[in-house]
């Protein structure tokens, strides 16, 4: 997960925080679903950025090192799957 500091901290500590916040009912559903929200789409950037500094480093490396870097990538794609249909699957 993201270690990346901000001014509330890293988004693991981010997200422990929300938790016991729902624990103990200090906010309501709609304060957490919306801190939530920004969280993920936080994560959803800096995973993009992660994956474009990938490409780049990747496809200025040998042949060697693409190739060794490709099983990595392969997995990378089943789980962002999995998680986008985890997500997509979800009835309004």
């Amino acid at each position: 997960m993201a270690q990346r500091d901000d001014e509330d901290g890293t988004v693991e500590q981010r997200l422990d925080s929300l938790r016991e916040r729902r624990e103990s009912g200090e906010e309501s559903g709609r304060e957490l679903f919306h801190h939530m929200s920004h969280i993920a789409v936080y994560l959803a950037y800096d995973l993009i950025d992660k994956l474009r500094f990938y490409e780049k480093e990747t496809l200025a490396a040998g042949d060697d090192e693409v190739d060794r870097r490709i099983p990595h990538m392969a997995r990378f794609l089943d789980e962002l799957k999995t998680a986008y249909e985890t997500f997509a699957d979800v009835d309004f």
